[in-house]
């Protein structure tokens, strides 16, 4: 599979065998009459369903389009949460199909051929597990595909690498933070030159509203700003964990996460169906048909008899697992789409140490939101004393963003009053 990468291979292998076993679990559980072996297969198709959505987000999310900038990353979240609405479902399902089969039982027939099928499913989500088990917890690796970038300032003549004015005041961070000496400092001043284009009577810088955004609240006099943004589109889709903050490592990959949690749940769900065939085998009387939709809340009565663990539903656990495996997804996804601050981030925090770099007088309209996975978004408004003093601070309140899994920031400087003296 030379045109897919590693992630894809995985995610179309485990796609080929849930699917196969998907169909083998629904004839046979309804063929011997197992609610277990039919709740499994319901779910394994949810599996199939992830799967498709895992790989249907790698391939989208690379597409290129004019009308969405970020491109389609955001349909795993999308495509995460549908999922997790459709298991919330099969639950209710599953709960409704046990409580009947707990009024009126039906027997199993052919237990030893529901033992198989549950055993094969078993391997079928040990495979997926070993295939998958990177994406079940955080680890390290790598860093970074996004790299630092420092503050270089590029005209509307042409992107440059170096701090070189080219008349306008719209300042992109692309490149390195290269170091110039005496060029550095001549830099600077050309940068001021360019943003000043007329002074008003008390000789505060006043740039063109066309090159350099106004804050209106602040006053046309107060301030001047420039838009400095820190990554581009394409480096956003290559951006990693940030390995040195392990709690960035454990929101990244929601879909991918959301696929081992569902093979996660389906492997328990297989062990379920083993060991209600063995005890309808091998175990004589009647209650042993309760076994099927009766046995397991082992998980939480430990000290309870095995006769009264079987006045529980095991398609109640089922469901259970499956509900567990579910809501952090349908909580996760849903929090991404409505743009709220990851749960990983302090933004008081982040506020308080950017304050406490030299050079920043201020800081405001700080505002971070999930775009899907790792790819955390920042704005904020840097209030500083002039340009140069920003240019010293920018490289600090990168870094400090970068550690914090924030590698797509937008950093709108505010510069109080500068005074032009005049020979």
């Amino acid at each position: 599979m030379g045109r897919y990468s590693g992630k894809t291979c995985r995610l179309l292998t485990m796609l080929s065998l849930t699917a196969s076993f998907f169909v083998v679990e629904i004839v046979v559980g309804y063929l011997t009459n197992s609610i277990a072996l039919v709740a499994d297969s319901f779910h394994m198709l949810s599996d199939v369903a992830a799967l498709i959505v895992g790989f249907a987000s790698v391939r989208i999310s690379k597409w290129q389009t004019e009308k969405n900038t970020y491109g389609w990353v955001r349909a795993e979240v999308v495509g995460a949460m549908a999922n997790a609405l459709f298991l919330v479902a099969l639950c209710f399902s599953i709960l409704v199909e046990a409580l009947k089969r707990l009024v009126t039982f039906e027997e199993v027939e052919n237990p030893k051929l529901l033992l198989i099928v549950g055993g094969m499913g078993l391997l079928v989500n040990f495979i997926g597990l070993a295939l998958f088990h990177n994406h079940g917890h955080s680890h390290g690796g790598h860093s970074h595909g996004g790299h630092s970038h420092g503050g270089h300032s590029h005209g509307g003549g042409g992107a440059t690498d170096h701090n070189h004015s080219q008349g306008h005041g719209h300042s992109h961070s692309h490149g390195h933070n290269h170091r110039h000496g005496d060029g550095d400092h001549h830099g600077n001043e050309e940068e001021k030159k360019a943003l000043v284009k007329h002074t008003s009577a008390n000789g505060v810088i006043k740039p063109v509203a066309s090159e350099i955004s106004q804050d209106e609240e602040a006053g046309d006099d107060e301030s001047v700003k420039i838009i400095i943004n820190d990554t581009s589109k394409e480096e956003l889709n290559n951006i990693d964990i940030d390995i040195d903050n392990p709690r960035v490592a454990a929101s990244a990959q929601l879909n991918m996460r959301g696929v081992f949690l569902h093979v996660l749940g389906d492997a328990l769900g297989s062990v379920i169906v083993v060991i209600s065939a063995l005890v309808i085998w091998f175990a004589e009387g009647d209650w042993r048909f309760y076994v099927d939709p009766a046995m397991r809340v082992t998980y939480i009565s430990y000290n309870l008899s095995f006769i009264a663990c079987i006045t529980f539903s095991s398609s109640m656990v089922m469901v259970m697992i499956i509900f567990s495996t579910t809501l952090p997804l349908l909580k996760e996804s849903g929090f991404i789409l409505l743009q709220t601050v990851p749960s990983h981030i302090h933004v008081s925090e982040i506020k308080e140490k950017v304050e406490k770099i030299d050079g920043v007088l201020a800081v405001h309209e700080l505002h971070i939101w999930q775009l899907a996975g790792n790819r955390i978004i920042g704005s904020a408004h840097i209030r500083c004393k002039n340009l140069q003093c920003y240019m010293k601070t920018a490289r600090e309140i990168r870094d400090l963003f970068h550690h914090e899994g924030i590698h797509s920031t937008t950093i709108q400087p505010e510069f109080t009053a500068v005074r032009i003296h005049t020979l």
